[in-house]
């Protein structure tokens, strides 16, 4: 993901320079080859505190955040310290709460930090609650979501597309939803239905999972009756993870294997990581449907996008680390001027952020229909 933002800073005419930092030297110069770009200088980088990181990033406009997770406060309060715009991929509610405590630090810097701006919660997020607008009141939006490999290999039929971390933390953390018009935590790997998209993908599944319907249960409730995110994934993968989770391997508490003292969840993380596929052809899925009425009629708004490797990019790359490196770009040129920590979902334009993905080859097709 940092490599396809770093990529899509440099082909911006008024970017003058990108700097992407990485530990990993091996990671880093596969990097500067898929990138290249003179605009592009490249510095190995230790990134696991906001010190470390703020001692790169003086000097520049923005920085977006590819980092697991639990590493993105940090990188927050290196980016406010700095005087730097700040996006990251998110995905953890309680790591976002955390930054959205920053909020009179970085109106003090002067800068914008916004949270989750990835694919879901992302783009997603911010198609949804521009779609809310459109209705004078809305029953029901169902947010699907799911990256797939196109060549499915058993016994998951996944592939690892993105950080494992980020991956497990959505199997695991409960899921926020809204039901009748109340905030609701339901579990993860929950909530199993079938879901049907055009071939090669055919007949699929999607469950609840955590982080992706992001601040959306907060700032719809009394606007929605029915909000919902799940996870697309190939039929059956759902109920293999479940046993996973009730085996007790999402524990992050150490536990004794004989003389060795071992966490669960990084004993489920790397296995993973072993048994999946690294690499071949992927698709991105997005159906958002939201139900409600206009004008006295009862309608429904649909967007969908069906996004597919090509020769440069995977599929999860472009959906997740375009909308990152748009909104940063958004931030840079003071297209988006407010100051402080800011939820996408209400600062982001989402027709803008629409034309921005289309010139970068991504299409989402919209419908709306009387029910």
């Amino acid at each position: 993901m940092g490599r396809a933002i770093a990529f899509d800073f440099c082909r911006q005419k008024d970017v003058k320079q990108v700097t992407l930092l990485e530990q990993n030297a091996k990671i880093l110069k596969e990097a500067i080859a898929f990138v290249k770009n003179s605009k592009l200088k490249a510095k190995p980088a230790d990134l696991s505190s906001a010190g470390k990181i703020a001692h790169y990033i003086r000097g520049h406009t923005a920085v977006a955040s590819a980092l697991p997770y639990f590493l993105n406060l940090q990188a927050a309060k290196a980016a406010i310290g700095a005087k730097a715009h700040f996006v990251d991929l998110g995905g953890n509610d309680a790591v976002v709460a955390q930054q959205e405590k920053l909020a009179r630090q970085a109106q003090k810097s002067g800068v914008g930090i916004i949270p989750d701006t990835g694919l879901a919660p992302g783009m997603a997020n911010i198609l949804a609650y521009g779609a809310v607008s459109k209705f004078d009141s809305v029953e029901n939006l169902h947010i699907r979501v799911g990256g797939l490999p196109l060549d499915p290999k058993p016994p998951f039929n996944y592939q690892e597309v993105f950080a494992l971390e980020g991956l497990i933390n959505e199997y695991v953390e409960p899921a926020r939803i809204l039901k009748g018009g109340h905030l609701t935590a339901v579990e993860p790997l929950e909530g199993t239905e079938s879901i049907d998209f055009p071939e090669p993908f055919g007949k699929l599944e999607a469950f609840y999972t955590s982080g992706g319907a992001a601040a959306l249960p907060d700032l719809l409730k009394g606007k929605v009756k029915n909000l919902d995110y799940k996870t697309i994934r190939y039929p059956g993968h759902c109920e293999k993870m479940r046993a996973f989770y009730e085996l007790g391997l999402a524990s992050q508490k150490e536990v004794a294997v004989g003389k060795i003292m071992v966490t669960p969840r990084a004993v489920w993380m790397k296995l993973l990581s072993n048994i999946l596929p690294k690499t071949g052809p992927d698709a991105v899925l997005i159906r958002i449907r939201l139900e409600g009425f206009k004008a006295g009629r009862k309608m429904r708004l649909t967007y969908e996008m069906i996004e597919k490797a090509d020769a440069k990019f995977t599929a999860m790359m472009k959906t997740t680390a375009f909308p990152a490196s748009i909104i940063a770009l958004f931030l840079a040129r003071k297209e988006i001027s407010k100051t402080g920590v800011l939820r996408q979902e209400e600062t982001v334009p989402a027709q803008k952020l629409i034309a921005e993905l289309e010139t970068r080859g991504l299409r989402i097709q919209s419908r709306l229909e009387e029910v």
